[in-house]
Parts: C-alpha cells; structure tokens; sequence
C-alpha cells in the first residue's frame, strides 16, 4: 500500500516542479542564475521540513511516503540531501556533517561531469 501513496506523490511532485520550473523562468530570469532551481529547491527544502516537523515526528504515516519521499522526492531531491545534512548536526556530528556536505556537493558535480563526458563519448560510438 505504501508504495502507490509513494507512487502518486511522486507524480504530484514532478508535475509540480515542472510547472513551478515555467512559471519561475517567467518571473525570474537570470544570465548567470538558475533562480527557478534556486526556488523549488527552497521550496521543496521548506515543505519537508514543515511537513516532518507538524505532521510526521511523532508517528509514521502512510501519508509520509505520500509527502516526503513521493511529493517532495519527485519535487526536489535537495530536501532529502539538506535533512540529511540537519540530521549530522542535530547529534552534534558536525565534522561529519561537513564532511557529508561537502562529499555529496563535490561528488554530484564529478558524476554530473562524468556522465555529460561518457554520454557524449557514447552519442558519437553509437
């Protein structure tokens, strides 16, 4: 039963972040900044943790994976990545945490340069 609340949710939360990526390119264009990444990803950051915070502490829910994982997954990934990071300081890991931080932001860029580098290599093999 879980996973059809966390199937739909994240549905929800891609068309969501598609629609919220058009009207965030109308209302904020930039040379030199993705703002309407910048934005969900603020949003998505702000839902979660509101979401957990009033909804979810006390008590799993099957809505949970309606919420978190499935709308706000398919929204934005960064809210998972930045509760991760909360979670390292909340126990007073902070060394960890930085770690954890700096770890994720460095390797998503390498992979993200490493994939663009072996798609391309792939497109012209072929």
């Amino acid at each position: 039963m879980n996973i059809i609340f966390l199937v739909f949710g994240g549905a929800l939360g891609v068309l969501a972040r598609y629609y919220s990526q058009i009207v965030c390119g109308a209302l904020f264009s930039s040379n030199w900044l993705n703002s309407g990444l910048l934005v969900i990803n603020s949003i998505g950051c702000l839902l979660f943790s509101f979401l957990l915070g009033y909804f979810f502490t006390d008590s799993p829910s099957t809505w949970r994976y309606f919420w978190l994982s499935g709308f706000c997954g398919g929204y934005t990934t960064f809210s998972a990545f930045a509760y991760e990071a909360l979670t390292f300081a909340q126990k007073d890991q902070w060394l960890l945490g930085l770690c954890y931080t700096m770890m994720s932001v460095c390797l998503g860029i390498f992979c993200i340069f490493l994939g663009l580098k072996l798609g391309t290599a792939l497109k012209h093999t072929f």
